[in-house]
């Protein structure tokens, strides 16, 4: 039997013909046992290449406008759309993980993706059910094993999709930021799994994309590349990777300390729930914030951060207890969203409606009665450090540019802002770029609300912290 091994010879991705390419080569050969690790800044183009190297860009219809130019051999067989049993027997023995949580599941319920991932493997029952049993323990969501994929959190989505491919026993993974969405526990498990799985299947081929290097130093890869104005360069270690990309938790702020007025926000909630109020997503959590404060929601994934955004903002009407806003008490009146409420989800591309960074930026500003020309310059220095035009489509964007788009959307805001999480994905320097837009919020009078799962990098600026 040939060894296992995997070639892509690149000559050029583009997502339609008057675009340039994102990635003009890169020429990557990975052989048994490889750990392969990419960095890169946002939007650089990681995601394109992890995905010509699993045949997603050539084969997947979700990738149907990239135009794809070079070859990839996997085991000796080319993997084209010309060539479906060879698709097709790759991705069987492949676990593929997208950035977006919700792209991964094909399911509704947790357990039935699951089986469906032990179906795929040939499992039987038995077998199935102990591993299922097994990896929902060390991670310990036992208790969602038969919940709905929706009601989950992000973080919690990226745990299950996680489970899943490890249950099919891939002889190839393809992670794309796989722990961006994690908290730290969770992080580290996600590495000591991968570690034993590895142990098990030492001629597993894994690649990943990441802005947390950091993280992957205790699985000592030996394939590190670093993607930079289209072309992909080896390194020979992870630390001369990073010495040359650097990416840093740490960033300096110069924030003044805001001024504080009369609460704004307040609630007294007994829990906030999606089926059974019996049991709530989180419960006995009392909040008061004051005008001008900058807050951080911290807990572990699955612990209601998201829901209580949702909550406070009436986006999410399940709840028992007192929401009030500015005096206003959400159980007296009809739960309208307040006009200067806004909520910026975690997955920015929700909100997104027009066709270019401009039109979107510029269309929050018009529906909220303000300016876009006040804010042109500022939103123009923003986007540089994430390689962002304003004649971009937004939905184009990889997830860290979207979330800047997002950010921008609501610069000449002078109410509440519920971010959730704004720096995940993101390398230093564009760190630096999203706390420059916090500041600006801070200086015009917003009340801000963050949700992460790295308050450390807040702590010099946060007025408050709330744990779930």
């Amino acid at each position: 039997m040939a060894e296992r091994s995997l070639t892509l010879n690149l000559d050029g991705v583009r997502y339609s013909e008057d675009t340039a390419f994102v990635i003009s080569n890169g020429n990557v050969e990975l052989t048994a046992g490889d750990i392969a690790i990419f960095l890169g800044k946002n939007g650089i183009g990681k995601t394109t290449l992890l995905f010509s190297l699993c045949g997603g860009i050539q084969c997947l219809s979700r990738f149907r406008t990239a135009q794809f130019f070079g070859e990839l051999v996997v085991d000796g067989k080319t993997v084209h759309p010309s060539k479906p049993r060879n698709c097709g027997d790759f991705w069987r023995k492949s676990g593929i993980i997208f950035q977006y949580p919700d792209h991964n599941f094909i399911t509704t319920n947790v357990l039935d993706e699951f089986l469906l991932s032990a179906r795929s493997a040939n499992l039987y029952a038995r077998q199935a059910f102990k591993k299922i049993s097994e990896l929902t323990r060390d991670y310990g969501i036992q208790h969602i094993l038969h919940g709905n994929i929706d009601e989950l959190s992000d973080g919690t989505k990226q745990l299950v999709a996680l489970i899943s491919s490890f249950i099919r026993s891939p002889s190839y993974l393809f992670f794309d930021e796989p722990t961006s969405l994690l908290d730290a526990s969770n992080k580290t498990k996600f590495i000591d799994t991968l570690m034993m799985y590895r142990s098990e299947h030492p001629e597993c081929i894994t690649a990943i994309t990441t802005h947390e290097p950091a993280i992957f130093d205790k699985l000592s890869p030996n394939r590190v590349f670093v993607i930079d104005d289209g072309t992909l360069t080896e390194y020979k270690s992870l630390d001369a990777a990073t010495s040359v990309f650097h990416t840093g938790e740490s960033v300096e702020t110069e924030f003044s300390s805001p001024s504080l007025g009369k609460p704004i926000l307040e609630s007294d909630l007994l829990g906030s729930y999606y089926t059974q109020p019996r049991n709530p997503v989180f419960s006995a959590l009392n909040i008061s914030i004051k005008e001008g404060e900058i807050v951080t929601v911290t807990g572990k994934n699955g612990s209601g951060k998201t829901t209580l955004f949702k909550t406070l903002s009436t986006f999410h009407r399940k709840y028992n207890g007192r929401i009030s806003y500015r005096g206003t008490d959400y159980r007296i009146r009809p739960p309208i969203q307040p006009s200067d409420l806004a909520y910026i989800p975690q997955v920015p591309s929700l909100q997104f409606s027009e066709d270019t960074v401009e039109k979107e930026i510029q269309s929050v500003h018009t529906a909220l009665g303000m300016s876009f020309d006040f804010v042109h310059e500022i939103v123009r220095k923003a986007i540089e450090p994430f390689s962002v035009s304003l004649s971009d489509d937004p939905l184009s964007l990889s997830y860290g540019q979207q979330k800047l788009v997002s950010l921008l959307s609501f610069l000449n805001y002078p109410g509440v802002l519920l971010i959730d999480e704004p720096v995940i994905c993101l390398d230093w320097t564009q760190r630096k770029s999203v706390f420059e837009i916090l500041q600006h919020y801070a200086n015009g009078g917003s009340t801000i609300m963050v949700a992460t799962h790295s308050p450390e990098l807040f702590a010099s600026i946060s007025t408050q912290e709330i744990q779930l």
